[in-house]
């Protein structure tokens, strides 16, 4: 507040209970576990603040080149090896954000100088848990075989999952000229960007 500076906070869709899918903007937040509870309370933090901007995120992915895998490395890492996964399949909907889609929301709201908004951020296609790792395995032609669908209960241990917390990203089409690209064209730049890093 004192300098008139822009807090930028990136959020989650874990804020939202998934049970009034598609969410946008306006839906009220409802988390259903200890992470989106905290999520929720920072938001409010940073909207006690003059300026920021909040972007609700969700599942991304892309390279990780120094950091823990994400639910698409995880699979190509695994497959890899050979190794049998067990996804979940008809639970735990999002629409998958590959991380440089969600880089070119935030630099075109810092462009356009946009203040006291919130933006959601996600891909273009709706998918479990088990589609997503399908078509990693498709897209980077490996095994799929060795991917098992399992219920959501299969993974009871954790922590609640909400059931659907996809994206309605139409205020970020409008107001930012964002285009939440589909799974398949960023799963294609992602492999793309593995054969130029010499990562694949």
């Amino acid at each position: 507040n004192k300098n008139n500076a822009i807090l930028i906070f990136c959020s989650t869709n874990a804020v939202f209970y998934g049970n009034l899918a598609p969410y946008d903007e306006s839906s009220l937040p409802l988390p259903i576990n200890e992470y989106g509870r905290h999520k929720c309370i920072a938001e409010r933090i940073v909207m006690a603040t003059n300026n920021y901007l909040i972007f609700r995120l969700i599942l991304l992915y892309g390279w990780n080149y120094h950091a823990r895998h994400n639910p698409v490395t995880m699979v190509i890492e695994e497959l890899k090896n050979n190794k049998k996964m067990y996804m979940v399949k008809g639970a735990s909907y999002i629409n998958p954000l590959y991380v440089k889609n969600a880089c070119e929301g935030i630099i075109s709201a810092i462009k356009k100088e946009k203040n006291k908004e919130i933006y959601h951020l996600g891909g273009g296609d709706i998918v479990d848990r088990y589609e997503l790792a399908i078509k990693t395995a498709e897209i980077f032609n490996l095994n799929k075989e060795l991917i098992i669908p399992v219920n959501d209960d299969y993974y009871k241990m954790l922590s609640p999952r909400p059931y659907n917390t996809s994206y309605s990203t139409l205020k970020a089409q409008k107001e930012l000229d964002f285009n939440a690209i589909s799974l398949y064209d960023g799963l294609n730049k992602m492999k793309e960007e593995g054969y130029e890093k010499g990562i694949i």
